[in-house]
């Protein structure tokens, strides 16, 4: 089996983590065998499909998700008013 070039597996183990079809936490077993065999990583990928689409997707949506911001009036501030709250603590 041909080698593929440690960038060339960077990249493809960065846009599996990207996709959902591994975690960043097996980043490193994934380099290591999509570099010394990158038909067995296709295979992999192939069979897994995307199981942690779900991580990748919440961790887009929280970077580009605006502040959240102090519950000024409503039902939230009055729930806190009644507890003793701080409204600026919930956005905690």
């Amino acid at each position: 089996m041909a080698t593929l070039s440690q960038d060339r597996a960077q990249v493809r183990v960065d846009k599996a983590v990207t996709d959902g079809a591994i975690t960043p936490a097996m980043r490193d077993w994934a380099f290591d065998l999509c570099s010394q065999n990158p038909d067995s990583f296709d295979t992999f990928l192939s069979k897994t499909g995307r199981p942690f689409a779900h991580i990748s997707q919440s961790a887009r949506r929280d970077r580009s998700a605006p502040e959240r911001s102090t519950p000024a009036h409503g039902e939230a501030a009055e729930i806190c008013a009644h507890m003793g709250i701080d409204p600026a603590k919930l956005a905690d």
